[in-house]
């Protein structure tokens, strides 16, 4: 048990340092970067995946906490956070109607991690509520119906997410079998990734489509086949990033370092791209290690102090 929240905690602070430095080299660079491209294709399915693998079986209470934990820093940083700081930049105080439709309209605008990880939680409920009553059958249903209805009413990032989540749920009730054959796992997901990474773009799925082009329709037709390409490229992303994990917590310093990270992931998310832009140098990539290294400081500065105050701490950190 100890052994398995070392790798889980080492996995979140690996997953963290790539966020951040993921955001610092998006400012820095084109969605085509081969280092944006690498940690774009699995860092977010990453966080999903590992706060599945220590969801629990839910109740009602649960999801009361959670509310505390996860939408109420959600809407304070969008809210409290956000909306003074884009009035003081701009010089213009936005309309706040205006301004609260765009989170209702787009989650994204926000620190839509933090909503979307709540649906997963409300769906996790769901599911094994249904499974505990009704069987595996109604469970499984259960959860089409609401990754279809996610793709149909959106937020689309939840049709897309919460299957990392149900998979690190469904991967922790079967982990030594998982563990038994790590080595094979993780020598497919390098030959997955290696064979389909290359294909892979942020914001365009040409790559991908030009390379299909000349099978068969009924092999290749959208969305279907580039679902399957997409969410092959996420989970062989996650198992290596897991494998590399895996190796790394031998080394006790390295071990002890990201786990200690994982334990502030919450802290470093909702702050770092407030300091983002703090960032100095004559090449992009000093611009992109003194973003990344100043952001993440400050985060942590910042939730240390913040977290002093009581309020602060529940309304910004859902402490």
């Amino acid at each position: 048990m100890n052994q398995r929240n070392v790798l889980i905690d080492a996995a979140k602070g690996l997953g963290i340092l790539l966020v951040v430095l993921g955001h610092a080299v998006q400012k820095n660079t084109d969605y085509d970067n081969l280092i944006f491209r690498l940690i774009y294709s699995f860092h977010m399915p990453l966080f999903m995946f590992l706060s599945g693998c220590v969801a629990k079986y839910y109740n009602a209470q649960t999801l009361t906490k959670n509310i505390t934990r996860l939408l109420v820093p959600y809407f304070a940083w969008y809210f409290l956070v956000g909306y003074p700081v884009q009035w003081a930049l701009t010089g213009l105080r936005p309309d706040f109607l205006t301004y609260a439709y765009a989170l209702l309209k787009n989650p994204d605008v926000g620190l839509w991690f933090l909503l979307i990880l709540y649906l997963c939680h409300v769906a996790l409920f769901l599911i094994t509520a249904t499974h505990r009553r009704w069987g595996i059958v109604p469970a499984i249903l259960v959860m089409i119906a609401l990754q279809v209805a996610g793709q149909v009413t959106g937020p689309k990032l939840f049709a897309w997410h919460i299957v990392f989540f149900m998979a690190g749920f469904a991967v922790m009730r079967h982990k030594d079998l998982l563990v038994q054959y790590r080595y094979l796992i993780f020598a497919i997901a390098v030959i997955i990734y290696t064979l389909l990474f290359p294909y892979w773009q942020f914001n365009s799925n040409d790559r991908v489509l030009n390379a299909i082009s000349g099978l068969p329709v009924f092999i290749t037709g959208q969305p279907r086949f580039l679902y399957i390409f997409k969410y092959a490229v996420a989970f062989s992303g996650i198992a290596i990033a897991l494998g590399i994990v895996y190796f790394l917590i031998r080394m006790k310093a390295v071990s002890k370092l990201l786990a200690l990270t994982g334990l502030y992931t919450l802290e470093i998310y909702v702050s770092h791209q407030l300091f983002i832009d703090l960032q100095f140098g004559d090449t992009v990539w000093q611009l992109v290690a003194t973003g990344f290294i100043i952001a993440l400081a400050l985060s942590l500065i910042v939730a240390f102090v913040l977290k002093k105050i009581p309020v602060v701490k529940t309304l910004l950190y859902g402490k």
